[in-house]
C-alpha cells in the first residue's frame, strides 16, 4: 500500500502555466488515447504506431485507477480561453518498502519544446515530497529517448543503472535498453519559469 494520505491522488496541482487534474475518464480518455496514436509520442517510448487504441488505453487506465500505488494526472495549460490539454504525468509505481516512487510524463507534440514536461514533473515531485515520506524519485526511459533523459537530468536526476526492458505483447513494444535515473529531495532542481525556457 502506498504510504500517502487518502486524498494524495485526488489533489489538483497548479504551477505558473499548468494545472494538473486527477485523471477523469469521461473528460480525459479521448485526448490521452489520441496522444498514444501519435508516432512522435510512441516512437521514443518504443511502441509501434497504432499499438494502443482507445480501448487498450481505457483498460490500462482503469487497472491503474484500481491500484493503491499508482495515479495519473492530466496536464492542462492555462490560457485566456480556459484550459488546453497538454498531456499527462503520474506515478507508475510506489514501493512502500524502499520508499521509491517512479514518475512519468507524456506531452502532446504541439506543446513540446516549451518546458511543459519539466514543469509538470516538477509539480508532481513537489507534491510527492510535500505530502509523503518518499526517499527517492525514479524515472525509467529507453536509452534512445533523449528527450526524456534530458528532462530528467534537468530536474536533478542522475543515472543509477541500465537494464533490458522486456517486450510487451499488449502494446507491441519489442523490448530495448533502458536507463534508470534517481533523484533524492536534496538533489531536486524544481522548475522555475524564466523569460525564455529551453525545450523540456
Amino acid at each position: 500500500m502506498s504510504p500517502t494520505p487518502e486524498s494524495f491522488f485526488e489533489a489538483v496541482l497548479k504551477g505558473p502555466r499548468l494545472v494538473l487534474r486527477p485523471y477523469l475518464e469521461e473528460r480525459d480518455l479521448e485526448n490521452i488515447a489520441g496522444l498514444f496514436q501519435d508516432p512522435r509520442v510512441t516512437g521514443p517510448i518504443g511502441m509501434p504506431d497504432g499499438s494502443c487504441p482507445l480501448d487498450k488505453v481505457r483498460d490500462a487506465k482503469r487497472a491503474r485507477g484500481a491500484s493503491e500505488d499508482a495515479g495519473d494526472w492530466t496536464v492542462f495549460a492555462t490560457t485566456a480561453e480556459g484550459e488546453a490539454f497538454v498531456g499527462e504525468t503520474g506515478i507508475a509505481g510506489w514501493n512502500a518498502e524502499t520508499h521509491v516512487v517512479e514518475v512519468f510524463a507524456a506531452i502532446s507534440p504541439e506543446y513540446m519544446g516549451m518546458a511543459y514536461g519539466r514543469e509538470a514533473v516538477s509539480l508532481l515531485l513537489e507534491h510527492i515530497w510535500r505530502r509523503s515520506p518518499v526517499a527517492t524519485a525514479r524515472v525509467q526511459a529507453l536509452s534512445t529517448n533523449r528527450h526524456a533523459l534530458r528532462l530528467a537530468v534537468s530536474l536533478g536526476f542522475r543515472e543509477t543503472g541500465r537494464r533490458f526492458v522486456p517486450p510487451d505483447p499488449i502494446t507491441g513494444f519489442p523490448g530495448g535498453a533502458g536507463v534508470m535515473l534517481d533523484c533524492r529531495q536534496h538533489e531536486f532542481k524544481p522548475f522555475r519559469l524564466q523569460k525564455q525556457e529551453p525545450g523540456g
